[in-house]
C-alpha cells in the first residue's frame, strides 16, 4: 500500500505542472516564445545576423547600393522580434483577459512554426545564391539577377517575421491591455507606448519599402532613418511620463494619417510610371508626405517619452 501511495505521489508530481500550464496558456506562450527566441538554431536569424562570403561582404562594406541595402533587410528582420523580447516577461502573470489566452497560444505557436519553415526556405535560397555567384564577378548581370532572387527570399522571411511581430502585439494588447488613455500615466505606460509604436512603425515600413516594391527594397527615406534612431534608443529604460499626454494626442493623429497612407499605397503602384490623374497624384503626394514628414513627426513624439 505504501508503494502504491508513493507511486501516486510520483505520478502527481510529474503531471501536475503540465496540468497547471494547460490551465494557464499564457505560461505556454511565454515558454514557447522564449524557447524560440533563445534557440541556437534561430538566434542569428532573430538577431538579423547574416554571414556572407567575403566577396559579398566587401560589396556591402563598400556601400554599393545594391548590396549595402542588405543591411536594411537584416535590420528590419531583427526589428520584428523586439517587442516580444521586451514584453515576454509579462506573460508570467495572469492576463486581464485570460479567456483569450488559449486562442493566442495556439495562434502564436502556429506563427512560430510558419516562421521556422520559412527560415529553412530562406537558408536554401541563401546557400543557392552563395554557390551561384561563387565563381563569377558580382557585377556580372547573372550575379545581379541572383541577388534579386535572394532579396525576394529575404523579403518572404521578413513577412513571416512581421506576422509574428503583429500577432504578438495584438496578443499582448488583448490579454494585458493596449495603449493607456486615462489621465494618470506610469513609466510602464510609457514603455508600452514606445514599444507598441516601434512595432507598428516597423509593420508600416515593411508595407511601404518592401511590399510596395514587390520584395525589392525601395528608396531609403527619412522614415527609415527615424525608425533606426528609435530602435537605437529602445535599450533606454528611463521614461518621461510628463510627455505622455502630448504623445497620446500625436498617436491618435498618427492613426488617421497611417490609415490614409495605407489606403494610398493600395491605390498607387510606385513601381510604375508617375501617375497623371488627380486622384493618383493626391495619393502619391500623401505617400511622399508620410514617409518624409508624418512618420518622423510621430517618431520624434515617441522619442520624447525616452530619457537618453
Amino acid at each position: 500500500m505504501k508503494k502504491l501511495s508513493l507511486m501516486l505521489l510520483i505520478m502527481l508530481a510529474f503531471f501536475l505542472p503540465a496540468c497547471s500550464d494547460s490551465n494557464k496558456p499564457w505560461l505556454n506562450i511565454q515558454t514557447s516564445i522564449n524557447a524560440f527566441l533563445n534557440s541556437d538554431e534561430y538566434q542569428e536569424i532573430v538577431d538579423g545576423v547574416i554571414n556572407y562570403p567575403t566577396e559579398i561582404q566587401n560589396k556591402i562594406y563598400s556601400y554599393n547600393q545594391e548590396y549595402n541595402v542588405l543591411n536594411i533587410y537584416a535590420n528590419i528582420l531583427s526589428s520584428c522580434f523586439i517587442i516580444a523580447e521586451d514584453f515576454l516577461g509579462s506573460f508570467s502573470i495572469t492576463p486581464l483577459n485570460s479567456r483569450m489566452a488559449l486562442s493566442w497560444s495556439n495562434n502564436l505557436n502556429l506563427i512560430i512554426q510558419n516562421f521556422k519553415n520559412e527560415v529553412t526556405v530562406f537558408n536554401n535560397a541563401k546557400n543557392y545564391y552563395f554557390n551561384s555567384v561563387e565563381n563569377i564577378g558580382l557585377d556580372n548581370v547573372i550575379a545581379t539577377g541572383q541577388l534579386k532572387v535572394y532579396k525576394k527570399a529575404f523579403y518572404s522571411l521578413i513577412l513571416k517575421a512581421n506576422e509574428f511581430n503583429k500577432n504578438f502585439l495584438n496578443a499582448y494588447s488583448e490579454l494585458y491591455g493596449n495603449v493607456q488613455v486615462s489621465p494618470s500615466f506610469t513609466s510602464l505606460d510609457a514603455s508600452k507606448a514606445v514599444a507598441f509604436s516601434f512595432s507598428e512603425l516597423t509593420d508600416i515600413y515593411i508595407s511601404y519599402a518592401f511590399t510596395e516594391f514587390k520584395g525589392i527594397h525601395g528608396q531609403t527615406t527619412s522614415f527609415y532613418v527615424g525608425l533606426s534612431i528609435l530602435k537605437n534608443k529602445l535599450s533606454y529604460t528611463d521614461y518621461n511620463v510628463n510627455a505622455y499626454a502630448n504623445w497620446l494626442t500625436a498617436y491618435n493623429d498618427f492613426q488617421i494619417e497611417k490609415d490614409l497612407f495605407l489606403k494610398a499605397l493600395n491605390y498607387v503602384d510606385l513601381t510604375t510610371i508617375a501617375p497623371t490623374d488627380a486622384k493618383s497624384l493626391t495619393y502619391k503626394n500623401k505617400i511622399e508626405n508620410f514617409v518624409n514628414y508624418d512618420a518622423n513627426i510621430f517618431i520624434d513624439k515617441t522619442l520624447s517619452l525616452i530619457y537618453y
